[in-house]
């Protein structure tokens, strides 16, 4: 189980961010009431009625020994005469759930430094679960796709040399490809055979430019040990 400490402002698309990415209520009312994980509303209590979802008084209202220690009396006004911090709710919200996998707080404030909960900016939490990283059992992750489906072709060549000597042969033409050659002072022997491909190659081929250089390194070094041997 997951518990999730949503802040209202900035955060969800109900008051979103002007410049950025929010998270949909619908999220946050389909984590609390669809799924096992426990969902809370720490800024904005508008989001605590709009969500259905636990807010500060309700957590508080946990701690039944402490209510006085944190909330204080209630004024005429129907609000209290204390609030505990940010960063005081969700250590008390931590204190609820010893049993939880993982804590995750969205909020558009920086709370990285609060111990033992995940933060997350609302513009980075919805992309972190289309990814599948928050839960992948979640209804918005989206399945991985290519690039347009275009082969890979670093990604299954082999790795032995007489295999990169080849794919090298096979495309001797391009014009991104260019041998190059050393002779050994004082020899007509090469004492090594060194082939560069560019940048332009890769692109145009979609392979890795490094691993393609490691293996072309590879190469070299296997060829200079025999050329200088001979």
């Amino acid at each position: 189980m997951t518990v999730f400490a949503f802040d209202r402002d900035w955060t969800v698309d109900v008051n979103p961010h002007p410049r950025h990415e929010a998270v949909p209520l619908e999220w946050v009312r389909y984590l609390a009431h669809e799924t096992s994980h426990a969902v809370y509303a720490i800024g904005n209590q508008d989001l605590a009625e709009e969500a259905a979802i636990p807010g500060v008084v309700d957590i508080v209202g946990r701690h039944e020994d402490d209510w006085e220690q944190w909330l204080g009396a209630k004024l005429p006004s129907g609000r209290y005469e204390q609030f505990p911090k940010r960063r005081e709710r969700l250590s008390l919200i931590a204190d609820l759930h010893p049993e939880a996998d993982e804590f995750v707080v969205i909020d558009d404030l920086d709370l990285s430094d609060v111990s033992g909960w995940e933060h997350y900016h609302a513009w980075e939490f919805v992309p972190a679960v289309k990814q599948g990283l928050i839960d992948p059992d979640l209804p918005w992750v989206q399945d991985m796709s290519t690039d347009g489906g275009l082969p890979t072709m670093a990604g299954i060549m082999p790795a032995d040399p007489n295999d990169l000597v080849s794919f090298l042969n096979e495309y001797a033409e391009a014009p991104a490809y260019e041998p190059i050659t050393w002779r050994r002072a004082r020899s007509d022997q090469y004492c090594a055979t060194i082939f560069r491909l560019v940048m332009s190659l890769a692109l145009t081929r979609h392979c890795s430019v490094h691993r393609l250089i490691r293996r072309l390194r590879a190469s070299v070094s296997s060829s200079r040990t025999s050329s200088c041997s001979q």
